[in-house]
């Protein structure tokens, strides 16, 4: 009995813990099923649904990628109803007698009235002073700004005409850190210093300058086409003008005329164009038989141009006189109208920066000044000649023979004298030049610079050859430390190999007032590398002269017998 009881509750229990359990579940899905916010609907559709509208109500939408159960809103008319102002409570404002204006002759502002006081039955009120209002002075009108150029006579193509130029330079600011700190050149140097030309009055006088000078190169041009090709006969040979240098100079000669020639040549009985032939040739090249050959048709008609028939610039020369540019007469070419034009225009001398600046460094900064804008070319560079300089050897002479330079091969003593002497500048200077690829020179050459400055002996000018030529490691900083603290000229020439410069670095606390470095390689490889602390001191290095390479061949610099 007692067994079947028990059997019978625990049934009874296992039932309703399963029958509570199943309800409560059931009770709780349905409660979260229709809370869910995340529901997903699927709809396989492939159109997309958008709404354009701008004006939708989204009180039922769904969220989903497509627009759905989207509304248009209804545009309901709402009422506005506007709150009354509140009356806005006036200040109480206190009047008080106008006073007479006091008048003032000098502006300054008036006295301070002393505050009242006015007592009412509520409370007193005081009364603040009224505002001083400063006299109104009248503005100076500004006075216009005055041209920055001034009129003055410039030379332009021969002629003098009025221009307004600007001649103020602005000055090189250099500040304290660089000059302390040894960054700054020791003598300042300015590269452009010349003034500006603004605006020319172009004369009829002016333009026929003008013309007249680019008359010069067209007819020079022409006159040695004529000589070359044509007298010599030398074009009608077919080894003669269809060679690489005669076909060279020839496309420059057709540079120059061919616009005008290739017109006259598709309009051979246009008076207009053949009007720029001589008579002769206008009246009998329409029936001539060039046999086919444009090459001659061409030539005969470059010689057979009437070149006083070139009278009128072209709009581009006229407007380049306007600011002091005149024609180039090296660069002159014709156009296809018979205008004179150019390829360059240059400006006067005085305004030129370029030419101005190689005419101050020629004259102010060299060891030997001459008076003239033109640089050195390779010959005088690699002889050390200047214009109006003359060169005498004096190794064996008594001044210098106790050094003895004459027994040793590659170095020599020179005496520089200026042909004219001028009072200010230097007139003579002593050259030294040393082929540091041979064996005594490089040997004696501390030496030598010891003993003339134990001497006193003034040398202006150091020159060093073929550096690093024997070997690229060669050692000069010995022989650069040597050197005297201060020197007017130094001027070292590498060979080609030798591109290790580090020795410079010995002239870092030298005073030189003239630097100059050649190479008779390629100055443009990688390999070479200048410390720039080695120049500190160098007031000016040499950048004017033209260099070296594949100018001069390998043998002309490297003897010095």
């Amino acid at each position: 009995m007692l067994k079947k009881r028990k059997s019978k509750i625990f049934l009874l229990m296992s039932s309703s813990v399963i029958i509570a359990s199943s309800s409560i579940g059931t009770l709780l899905y349905n409660v979260d099923f229709n809370k869910n916010e995340h529901s997903f609907i699927y709809d396989d559709k492939a159109e997309a649904l958008l709404n354009k509208s701008n004006n939708l109500s989204f009180d039922n939408s769904l969220i989903s990628n497509k627009d759905q159960n989207l509304k248009e809103k209804t545009n309901e008319i709402v009422e506005i109803i506007e709150k009354p102002e509140k009356p806005t409570e006036q200040p109480i404002v206190i009047l008080s007698p106008p006073k007479e204006k006091p008048q003032i002759k000098i502006p300054k502002p008036a006295p301070s009235p002393i505050p009242k006081v006015i007592e009412t039955q509520s409370q007193p009120i005081v009364q603040e002073p009224p505002k001083t209002i400063p006299p109104v002075s009248t503005p100076e009108p500004n006075p216009k700004p005055k041209p920055s150029g001034s009129e003055t006579l410039v030379e332009i193509a021969g002629v003098y005409v009025k221009a307004k130029v600007n001649k103020k330079i602005p000055p090189r600011i250099i500040s304290n850190y660089d000059k302390e700190n040894g960054l700054a050149n020791r003598e300042p140097y300015i590269n452009n210093f010349v003034g500006e030309i603004i605006s020319v009055e172009v004369t009829d006088e002016l333009r026929e300058a003008n013309k007249r000078q680019a008359l010069t190169g067209i007819q020079r041009n022409v006159g040695i086409f004529i000589n070359t090709f044509i007298e010599d006969k030398e074009f009608y040979d077919q080894n003669g003008y269809k060679s690489i240098t005669r076909k060279n100079y020839w496309g420059s000669i057709w540079d120059r005329f061919g616009r005008l020639i290739e017109v006259i040549m598709k309009n051979k009985n246009d008076p207009f164009y053949l009007n720029f032939l001589k008579k002769e040739a206008a009246e009998v090249y329409p029936t001539k038989d060039f046999n086919n050959d444009i090459d001659e048709e061409k030539a005969w008609l470059v010689i057979h141009l009437d070149t006083s028939k070139f009278n009128t610039l072209n709009p581009e020369s006229e407007n380049y006189l306007k600011t002091g540019y005149s024609i180039n007469q090296d660069n002159v070419y014709i156009n296809e109208k018979g205008e004179i034009g150019s390829y360059s225009h240059g400006l006067p001398a005085e305004f030129n920066g370029v030419l101005s600046r190689m005419y101050r460094d020629n004259n102010e900064k060299r060891a030997f000044t001459y008076d003239s804008a033109e640089w050195r070319f390779s010959g005088a560079i690699q002889e050390g000649k200047y214009p109006g300089w003359t060169k005498t050897d004096i190794s064996q002479s008594p001044e210098f023979s106790k050094y003895n330079v004459s027994n040793v091969t590659g170095i020599k003593i020179f005496s520089m004298q200026r042909d004219t002497p001028i009072e200010g500048k230097r007139n003579q200077g002593y050259v030294v030049e040393i082929d540091t690829s041979k064996n005594d020179a490089y040997t004696k050459t501390k030496q030598l610079i010891e003993e003339l400055k134990a001497d006193n002996k003034e040398i202006t000018s150091y020159r060093f050859f073929n550096m690093g030529k024997n070997d690229s490691s060669q050692k000069f900083r010995d022989i650069l430390s040597a050197l005297p603290e201060r020197l007017p000229q130094l001027e070292l020439f590498f060979d080609a190999s030798a591109t290790n410069t580090s020795s410079l670095i010995a002239l870092e606390d030298k005073y030189i007032d003239e630097l100059s470095l050649y190479t008779l390689g390629n100055s443009l490889l990688d390999s070479w590398s200048l410390n720039p602390w080695a120049i500190k001191r160098t007031a000016w290095v040499n950048s004017i002269d033209i260099t070296l390479v594949l100018i001069l061949k390998r043998t002309q610099i490297l003897q010095l017998d």
